[in-house]
């Protein structure tokens, strides 16, 4: 029996390190930025975990150019910068793909891996708060996902954004009446009418940023003070970047790291209770 384990063994070891000769790039995709720039950040993380060489295949297609900008891939390559940090890919490299399970179930490795500090440092270059948020206040940014026409996938059952814009408004209520050290400002950001949105969170001391730009919707989350996801990968790889708090709201896997705050809670049943709790639990002499 222990012949036949170690021969076994032998033959998984030499499999591993036939597959895992060569270099390696990320999947070509064609669905929104967010999904893409998930998958990217997953794929070269992967690859750091295991000592992969890796070569950066860029964009070719990203969902929602509405102004059909022919500089669009252009700007969502600069604005990443994988493509000015990282060696390009070849025709031999073999593509990394079908690694979510790996990933999403070690999310510690994800969390500490150099590869996510690099693309941080990738994103951060040459940005600043300034350049999308007023730095006077504490911002507090809600991304609010809705179904959009464009998307190639229609993954998200619309009936049940109604149970996060309930938690949202929990919230915001929690929050407007918590002290800061700057006046707080809640910041809206969708794909949805302004006036479906108004109609559910009002207007009082919110601003709305509808129909922009994806780096701008991006970067202003990421440069928040505080970011509440939606079930969306574009502000949950938002999160993954930011340096500040995030709140998760069930999907994907919350990134275990100190500045996360993951509510693991039945979304149809919004509680103010565990709301209070949690931010007092994690905004307590920190803030």
């Amino acid at each position: 029996m222990n012949k036949v384990f170690c021969y076994l063994n032998l033959i998984a070891i030499t499999s591993n390190a036939f597959l895992f000769c060569g270099k390696f790039t990320n999947e070509v995709r064609d669905d929104g930025f967010g999904s893409q720039y998930l998958h990217l950040l997953l794929t070269y993380a992967f690859a750091d975990l295991h000592n992969l060489e890796f070569r950066y295949t860029p964009m070719e297609y990203v969902e929602h150019n509405i102004g059909n900008d022919p500089n669009f891939i252009k700007n969502l390559e600069k604005f990443i910068g994988f493509k000015k940090h990282l060696p390009l890919s070849g025709e031999n490299d073999k593509t990394i793909k079908n690694f979510w399970f790996f990933n999403f179930r070690k999310m510690h490795r994800f969390a500490d891996s150099n590869a996510l500090k690099k693309s941080r440092e990738f994103f951060y270059e040459g940005k600043c708060k300034e350049q999308f948020l007023d730095p006077a206040f504490f911002n507090v940014v809600i991304h609010v996902r809705r179904w959009s026409k464009d998307d190639k996938m229609e993954v998200y059952e619309p009936r049940k954004f109604g149970s996060y814009d309930e938690w949202n408004l929990l919230s915001i209520k929690d929050l407007s009446e918590r002290r800061f050290s700057k006046p707080v400002k809640f910041h809206i950001i969708s794909t949805g009418n302004r006036q479906d949105l108004v109609d559910i969170y009002g207007d009082n001391n919110i601003e709305y940023h509808l129909a922009r730009s994806l780096e701008q919707d991006f970067g202003t989350m990421v440069f928040s003070d505080i970011l509440i996801m939606a079930p969306s990968a574009m502000s949950y790889t938002a999160g993954l970047l930011s340096k500040n708090r995030v709140i998760w709201l069930p999907f994907l896997e919350a990134l275990p790291a100190s500045n996360w705050i993951p509510f693991h809670v039945d979304i149809s049943k919004p509680d103010p209770v565990i709301v209070q709790r949690t931010f007092d639990e994690h905004f307590k002499n920190v803030l």
